[in-house]
């Protein structure tokens, strides 16, 4: 299936002070059913790992390839885990040709 590459990414805030390192994963849903289409997206590398130092942000880079076949908005979902807890971020975007 012919693609382009993208690269999403998300803004990591560490508003703790300290260092921590913690997991994000990408996850790519289709908005028409709300089923995974990671897939689709080549989303072979979902889980990022990443460091952030006290009172800095960080940005996580997730490598994938839009299928030029898609043209309705997708729902990217990041969910960000350090230590016990877990946070998550969903945005819909619109597929640029």
């Amino acid at each position: 299936v012919p693609s382009h590459d993208n690269t999403p990414s998300a803004k990591i805030k560490n508003i703790s002070g300290k260092e921590f390192s913690g997991m994000a994963v990408l996850e790519i849903i289709s908005t028409e059913n709300g089923r995974p289409i990671d897939g689709w997206f080549q989303n072979i590398f979902p889980q990022q790992y990443f460091t952030i130092e006290g009172d800095k942000s960080g940005l996580v880079n997730f490598d994938v390839h839009v299928p030029y076949n898609v043209s309705t908005p997708v729902k990217c979902k990041v969910v960000v885990n350090v230590g016990q807890k877990m946070i998550s971020k969903e945005a819909i975007i619109k597929i640029q040709k």
